[in-house]
C-alpha cells in the first residue's frame, strides 16, 4: 500500500474527498522473502456519505503491466481514469468542456501504465512534475501545489487501512 498505492490514494482523495472510516484485509499472497503485504482490499466511507472499494496488489501477473485505475460512477456520471489519463467522462447533461478534457487528457496508445510489468518503462513524468513544483516553489516563494498537510491526508488513510488489516477488518476512524 505504501509503496505501490500511494500515489493512487492520493489522486482517490483529491477526486473523492475525505474518507471517514475504512475496513481493510491485506495478505502476502504470491510473494516469499518480503515484510509486506501484496494484496489489500478496503471498503471506505467517504465524508459525502458514497461508497468506495480500493484494491491494491502486486500479485497480479502481466506481461505488460496494467495501469492504476479509478474508478468513480454516480447517478449523474461516471469518470474512469487510467493512470493520469481518462479513459471514460462521461455525463448525463454534457458541458461544453467535457469533448476539450476528453480530447487533453484522454487514454492515448502505446503508453505504459503506471503499474508495468518492466520497472524501467514506469513513467516518471508524474514524479517529475512533482520536483519541478517543487523547485519552482522555492525558487519564487510559494506555497507547492502539494504540500505537507494534503500528502499526510493519503498517509492518514493508508495508516488506517493497515491498522484495519491488522484488527481483522475492524472498522477503523480515519484521522
Amino acid at each position: 500500500m505504501m509503496n505501490q498505492a500511494s500515489h493512487t490514494v492520493d489522486l482517490l482523495l483529491y477526486l473523492m474527498g475525505d474518507v471517514t472510516s475504512v475496513q481493510a484485509q491485506s495478505r502476502l499472497a504470491a510473494h516469499e522473502n518480503i515484510e509486506v503485504e501484496d494484496v489489500t482490499v478496503a471498503l471506505l466511507t467517504f465524508a459525502s456519505g458514497a461508497l468506495g472499494v480500493l484494491q491494491a496488489s502486486t500479485a497480479c501477473w502481466s506481461e505488460a503491466g496494467h495501469p492504476a485505475k479509478i474508478q468513480i460512477c454516480g447517478t449523474h456520471g461516471s469518470v474512469f481514469l487510467s493512470d493520469d489519463r481518462f479513459r471514460v467522462w462521461e455525463f448525463r447533461d454534457e458541458t461544453p468542456d467535457d469533448d476539450r478534457i476528453r480530447a487533453e487528457h484522454g487514454v492515448k496508445a502505446g503508453v505504459a501504465g503506471a503499474g508495468t510489468a518492466d520497472p524501467a518503462a514506469i513513467d516518471f513524468t508524474w514524479h517529475q512534475r512533482n520536483f519541478e513544483d517543487a523547485v519552482d516553489a522555492l525558487r519564487n516563494n510559494r506555497a507547492p501545489c502539494v504540500d505537507g498537510v494534503e500528502a499526510r491526508r493519503a498517509v492518514a488513510l493508508i495508516r488506517a487501512i493497515y491498522d484495519s488489516a491488522a484488527a481483522g477488518g475492524q472498522k477503523m476512524d480515519v484521522g
